[in-house]
Order: structure tokens, then sequence, then C-alpha cells
């Protein structure tokens, strides 16, 4: 099974059958994406290897031929022509070495393989759907069905997410890392890295300009040492 970089959202250009180039646009994951990658892409649901004719035949190789962070586009360049037309709605996956599909159906050629891991999205699992999605499994989609291991399941495994955070303030930041403590320190688990989107962390610097970092220490406030640049 291959982990899903991403699902279409619109082709930007070319694509069409016959040819072997396409762009897509309204990428919200370009960091996943690097030039010289293999992908596959299926169809939307996940039973269909769109990159062949016949899902046990040969498929084309698919390479990442540009990504575009900026503008949120990537490019892939095929080694053939496409047999059949790369469409919004359609998933963009790790080539594997596997022709089955996604859902599991279809007939294998090789053993299923995990072809590397996307990203955080892989391990940071916080058993909250509007976070995690309905998959609460550690390693998603390369976890090997028979022994995932599902969070809300081993609680012990889950990662603290907090989905309203509303202006984030230096007294809710010490509630949640008092939280996330006294839940895992038991187990030996400590706090590697703490993630918000930009917004969130430029409010947080914004109640301490002038207020509290100046107060202390006589400098200007700076978020260098706190997580944003990891952020």
């Amino acid at each position: 099974m291959s982990y899903r970089l991403c699902a279409i959202s619109a082709v930007d250009s070319g694509g069409g059958t016959g040819t072997n180039i396409v762009t897509i646009s309204g990428v919200t994951t370009p960091d996943r994406f690097y030039p010289g990658q293999r992908v596959d892409i299926w169809s939307s649901d996940g039973t269909t290897q769109r990159m062949n004719g016949n899902r046990d035949a040969a498929r084309t190789e698919l390479y990442v031929d540009a990504v575009d962070e900026l503008a949120g586009k990537v490019s892939f360049v095929g080694a053939s022509n496409f047999s059949t037309a790369v469409q919004a709605g359609q998933l963009v996956v790790y080539a594997g070495i596997t022709e089955t599909g996604l859902d599991g159906s279809g007939n294998d050629t090789l053993a299923d393989q995990s072809y590397g891991i996307a990203g955080m999205n892989s391990w940071l699992v916080t058993g909250n759907d509007t976070i995690d999605g309905t998959d609460h499994n550690l390693l998603k989609g390369d976890a090997i069905a028979a022994a995932a291991i599902d969070v809300n399941v081993h609680p012990e495994f889950k990662s603290l997410g907090i989905t309203s955070v509303g202006a984030l303030t230096e007294h809710k930041l010490r509630q949640y890392l008092g939280r996330f403590h006294a839940a895992k320190n038991k187990y030996g688990q400590y706090i590697d890295c703490l993630i918000a989107s930009d917004g969130v962390w430029t409010a947080y610097e914004a109640t301490k300009i002038g207020r509290e970092m100046i107060d202390r220490s006589g400098r200007l406030s700076s978020l260098n040492s706190e997580g944003s640049d990891e952020g």
C-alpha cells in the first residue's frame, strides 16, 4: 500500500491521453514532492491505477519534474504517454511495487511494501477526526493492516492536538504543556516540537511584544528559540 501524497484539485496543463507531461495546481502539500521522485496516480476511490490500461501490466513510469511551492503547483513527466487522462479528484501516491488497489482490491504482482513516509502526518496522530481525518493509525496508509496501531485504542502513542486555540498566550501554552507532561511523563515521552499555523505563532508573538519579553529581559521579543523556525 502506498502513501497518498495529495488529491488532485485541478489539472493546470497537460495530462491528456497521448501526452506525457502534466501540471497540477491547488497542491496544499508541496513539501511532500521533490524533483526526480517517482509517483503513481490512482482513481479517486483508490481502486484503479490510472497510468496504464491494465492494472497488472507494467505501469507508466511517472516522475516529479518541478515543484512550485509558492504557487502550489507540481509538474510530472512520464517515461511514455499517458493511456488514461489525469483528472481532478485522482490521488497521487508514492510509487510502490504492487498493483493492488489502495483499498486492498485487485491482484498483487508483488507483496505490498512501504516506500517511505510522507512526513509528520505519518506519525503525528491525535485520534481527532478534525486533525487526522478518519484514519487514526500510526503511519496511516503505510501501516501494515494486521498490525496497525490505532491511537484511540492505544492512547499511549497519541499526540496532543488542539483544534481551537484562539489567541495563543503564554498561560494557554503553559496549560497545554502541563497537560501533555502529566499524561506522558510516565511513558518517558517528551515534547520534541510544537507545531502550529503561522497565524497562531504570529498572534502569540503579538501578545509578548512590549508586555512579557521586554518587561522581563529588556530585549525585543523573538521566536527564534520558541519553535517558529520549526513551526
